[in-house]
């Protein structure tokens, strides 16, 4: 699926002091981390995923005109595991149906720290006026949710289990790391706001790379300190991270974690596995890599 036309767009910069989150409507996307990304709000169709270099041509020639800021495409790519515990011979990967989109209106913060909103409208006419900007507060807190309005899957006991197990497959030489996940589903009785949840991911850890796309299923809200790859010209950057101990608030027990964290042969031979394996994959696309 392509655009349905060529669209013309208008940049205009902003100051370094507006909120990345304010430009952000449901159902748009946001990624940022320490206030530098892109935000937008109601997005055209573009292309189901088909390769980059599709999606940068398709907005290169839909694009009447050149700008300080190239025009901005997101989406998220859905993918679903589903296997038997620990048997890596009866892994299925999924993907959802998905596409990029080109949002009506845009925030862009980049490596220069300078920010820029990107409108854009087809030239053969249209008539929706780009949404306002609209600050973002906190909210008031609600309580926490009941054991009676979560679901574990699997539940606790069989995660156990599936620890175990695989401790003893690693000590078997069977296996050198092993990423055991679970869900934890949750009745919430309520509509939860999207921009609610950014605004206090982001809050919690500034530095973290706090994200919302649509789905078939709703809005994915989330925050990761990873960043699997992103790409500046001919310089590209991985941020892979392994290990991890919780967050207090409390700067002293923060750096105590920190430091336990840092000491730990296990957190630090987990790391290991992971940079080695960025590290292989890179190597052979890069003519110097750190």
């Amino acid at each position: 699926m392509s655009l349905a036309g060529p669209f013309e767009m208008t940049v205009d910069p902003l100051g370094d002091a507006f909120d990345l989150l304010a430009a952000y409507r449901p159902p748009g996307f946001f990624f940022a981390r320490a206030g530098r990304g892109v935000a937008g709000a109601v997005g055209f169709p573009t292309v189901s995923f088909a390769g980059t270099t599709d999606v940068v041509e398709i907005l290169r020639e839909s694009t009447t005109r050149r700008h300080a800021v190239a025009p901005v495409a997101a989406g998220a790519i859905a993918f679903r595991r589903e296997s038997r515990i620990l048997d890596p011979d009866d892994l299925v990967g999924r993907r959802a149906s998905h596409e990029l989109m080109v949002p009506r209106r845009a925030v862009v913060r980049g490596p220069d720290g300078r920010t820029w909103r990107v409108d854009a409208a087809y030239v053969n006419g249209d008539a929706e006026d780009p949404p306002p900007f609209e600050r973002v507060d906190g909210g008031a807190p609600h309580e926490p949710f009941t054991d009676l309005q979560r679901l574990e899957v699997p539940p606790a006991r069989e995660y156990a289990t599936a620890v175990t197990t695989a401790v003893g497959r690693i000590r078997r030489g069977e296996l050198r790391k092993v990423v055991l996940a679970r869900i934890v589903e949750v009745r919430a009785g309520r509509t939860l706001d999207p921009r609610l949840l950014l605004h206090r991911l982001r809050a919690v850890d500034p530095d973290a790379y706090t994200f919302a796309a649509p789905t078939n299923d709703g809005v994915i809200v989330g925050a990761s300190p990873e960043l699997l790859v992103s790409r500046f010209g001919r310089e590209i950057r991985s941020n892979p991270l392994a290990g991890s101990a919780p967050r207090s608030g409390d700067p002293d027990e923060d750096q105590a974690n920190a430091e336990a964290l840092a000491a730990s042969s296990k957190d630090r031979e987990e790391h290991a596995i992971v940079v080695e394996a960025v590290a292989e994959t890179l190597r052979p696309l890069c003519e110097e890599l750190t």
